[in-house]
């Protein structure tokens, strides 16, 4: 039928050339020319053929799509990105995140095209959308939006994130306290990030205990974080043999305490053992 329509138009467009009385150089670089449009439109037509067919929910479900339909997304976007045509890049994601509003993969991929192609302002609000309207209790989607924010130098911004990730989207999450202390880190504020540990610890403690596995586990990671960041073995120290008292009986604590001490390369051997004897002796008579 296009052909038809091709070539119907091809005979209007001579009739009204002998009339206007154009010359057949004239007329024949112009069919030139509208037939390799018509090609072109042809062969993109075919390209993306087998993407629309693998579409087969187009609109908006509570129900998560199937893996196969979110891959197929994923080989269309692919496709078009390669083919270079920004705004048809822009309206395939617009399609896309109508029936893939709940994953947020597909989200962060938009936002990250949209950077490249349209700046951080337009990301920005693609970030938005999904944090608050679609992806909203997806933690990946918060994290990715604070990193963004960082990346950009508004470090207010980015800190605004991590409360609200840590107060409402994923309290207790130890990666997003980790993510928050570095940031402050990065940021030149030392004092600040030894803040996000302490109280995502003191949270921990006042819900959970001392006791618990995710107490054991910030613990670990604020020892970690002020031997190895900020260089200060002294701090980290005193984490341990703070949380040892008020968690005698959490495996975690211990296990991470006589690990630091072990890990003291710079001490003679004599001198780490002795340390390792204090931790354990001090382990025995907390839990005696």
């Amino acid at each position: 039928a296009e052909e038809a329509a091709a070539a119907a138009a091809a005979a209007a467009t001579a009739d009204a050339a002998a009339t206007l009385g154009l010359g057949d150089a004239r007329l024949i670089k112009f069919r030139e020319l509208r037939r390799e449009v018509y090609d072109a439109a042809a062969v993109a037509h075919d390209a993306r053929e087998p993407f629309e067919a693998g579409i087969k929910r187009p609109y908006f479900h509570v129900k998560p799509l199937d893996a196969a339909q979110i891959a197929n997304w994923e080989r269309y976007l692919t496709h078009e990105e390669r083919a270079g045509d920004v705004p048809n890049v822009v309206r395939l994601y617009e399609r896309c995140v109508i029936p893939c509003a709940a994953h947020p993969a597909l989200w962060l991929r938009y936002a990250a095209a949209t950077e490249r192609y349209q700046g951080p302002v337009a990301a920005r609000a693609i970030l938005q959308r999904a944090t608050r309207v679609f992806v909203k209790r997806h933690v990946e989607a918060h994290l990715f939006l604070a990193r963004f924010e960082e990346r950009q130098g508004d470090v207010a911004a980015a800190r605004e994130v991590y409360v609200h990730v840590a107060d409402d989207v994923a309290p207790g999450l130890v990666r997003a306290t980790v993510e928050h202390a570095n940031m402050e880190r990065r940021a030149g504020d030392p004092s600040r990030a030894r803040a996000v540990f302490e109280a995502a610890m003191a949270v921990e403690r006042s819900k959970e205990g001392a006791e618990s596995k995710v107490y054991g586990v910030l613990v670990n990671q604020y020892a970690a974080f002020l031997d190895e960041a900020l260089g200060d073995e002294e701090a980290a120290r005193s984490v341990y043999q703070e949380a040892c008292r008020a968690a005698a009986g959490n495996p975690l604590v211990w296990e991470g305490a006589v690990n630091f001490e072990r890990q003291r390369t710079r001490r003679s051997g004599a001198e780490r053992l002795r340390r390792v004897q204090e931790v354990v002796a001090q382990c025995f008579g907390e839990i005696g």
